[in-house]
């Protein structure tokens, strides 16, 4: 049994978020709705339930109408706006090494999308896949989210013409493809096994990425970088950190983690049980020991700690220690100085 949970960077949704909020749209009721707190583009490293993401591109497309909303939402800064993947991606020289490059640290990005990235003589070729089942709308624009960003890199070489020599695409479920620009629509084919695949000419995949695009690029792009949770991560874990991520926007719906990890209420409550603990109480626990945690710390104001936890006020908060401990916030941070001293 597969209890591996999908989970992605925030900087996927980075620039989703600025599309959003230059339309003045609710950015954080519309992330929170989908099970998503924090600010995607501040803090692009953090994970966050791919399935919510997914959602997310999928709603917004059809509430705006814009059934084309991951290709128009791709500039040519958006490869920066990934977070460390697309600095690690802006560190090489041409795009031809910037597309392996991507490839290779996918896996640190998205665990359950797989790039892969094939050169030949005289072309490249790039292919996308999803290792899950996705809807055909949201697989739509999860893929022409790939294509556009890989399509930004390409015109980073000065080139804005004829940059595919083929492509094969998942379609949307009503407008197939003829909502693209004419130049993808040109080369663009049906893909029935939801892959995206990309062809690209060998001379444009040699050219180097502009300069400006490169300096965004990480200095040394050496430093390790930890691959995303696996098999190896137990399914409890992985629930009790997007329970701590989620905490900001107060307490984390039962009903939503189910959705984002894949399974039903029913069996998410069952593998919770089987670990000896409920949703519930995994949220009160996960709160308990990150508040102790701050607490003890001593170099953040209750007010803020609270904030952090979805606390309506400080007062709360310390109803809530007292009730853990027997002590107050200031009686623990008094206890933890005298003994320093």
């Amino acid at each position: 049994m597969n209890t591996t949970i999908p989970l992605i960077r925030a900087g996927s949704l980075a620039p989703l978020v600025k599309w959003l909020e230059r339309r003045g749209r609710p950015v954080d009721r519309m992330l929170s709705t989908v099970g998503i707190s924090g600010d995607p583009v501040s803090d692009p490293d953090r994970l966050i339930p791919m399935r919510a993401v997914g959602t997310l591109f999928r709603d917004v497309a059809a509430r705006e109408n814009c059934p084309d909303l991951c290709w128009r939402i791709i500039r040519e800064m958006s490869v920066a706006d990934l977070g460390r993947y697309g600095l690690l991606i802006l560190s090489e020289r041409t795009t031809e090494e910037a597309l392996r490059q991507a490839s290779i640290v996918m896996p640190h990005f998205c665990s359950h999308e797989r790039l892969d990235f094939v050169e030949g003589p005289e072309f490249g070729v790039v292919s996308s896949h999803f290792l899950i089942p996705l809807d055909p709308e949201t697989l739509h624009q999860a893929q022409i989210h790939t294509l556009a960003l890989i399509r930004s890199l390409l015109t980073a070489t000065g080139r804005t013409e004829r940059l595919f020599s083929a492509i094969s695409l998942p379609p949307h479920p009503l407008h197939g493809l003829s909502h693209l620009p004419p130049d993808i629509t040109r080369v663009a084919t049906i893909a029935s096994d939801g892959a995206l695949t990309m062809t690209v000419e060998r001379s444009l995949l040699q050219r180097p990425l502009n300069a400006r695009l490169m300096q965004s690029g990480l200095q040394d792009p050496s430093e390790a970088w930890e691959r995303l949770p696996g098999a190896d991560v137990g399914f409890v874990e992985v629930i009790r950190n997007l329970v701590a991520d989620a905490l900001v926007d107060g307490a984390p719906s039962a009903e939503r983690m189910a959705i984002n990890a894949g399974v039903t209420l029913r069996t998410l409550q069952r593998r919770l049980s089987a670990q000896g603990i409920s949703f519930r109480g995994l949220v009160e626990e996960t709160r308990r020991s990150i508040a102790l945690k701050h607490i003890h710390q001593g170099t953040e104001a209750l007010s803020d700690i609270s904030v952090r936890l979805g606390y309506s006020s400080p007062a709360s908060l310390s109803r809530a220690v007292r009730k853990w401990t027997e002590n107050s916030p200031r009686a623990l941070r008094k206890g933890d100085r005298d003994v320093e001293h």
